[in-house]
């Protein structure tokens, strides 16, 4: 549960200080030929504090947000 940034639950955002090489760590598990996978709980929905909010905007084609 600690790789995210915000709270216990619901955020999409990699904490740094917890995990600070996550590309490292999953280009590492796929080399093995592992997936990686997250576990997330997003009961609060993506807030726009999150890193990956504004690409997941223009994923869904939101404008304004």
């Amino acid at each position: 549960m600690d790789w995210h940034l915000e709270g216990p639950w619901g955020s999409y955002t990699w904490d740094p200080e917890q995990m600070s090489e996550h590309f490292a760590l999953v280009n590492y598990l796929h080399s093995l030929g592992l997936t990686a996978g997250v576990n997330t709980h997003d009961n609060c929905g993506v807030d726009k504090s999150e890193e990956q909010f504004i690409y997941m905007a223009n994923a869904l084609h939101l404008q304004g947000v």
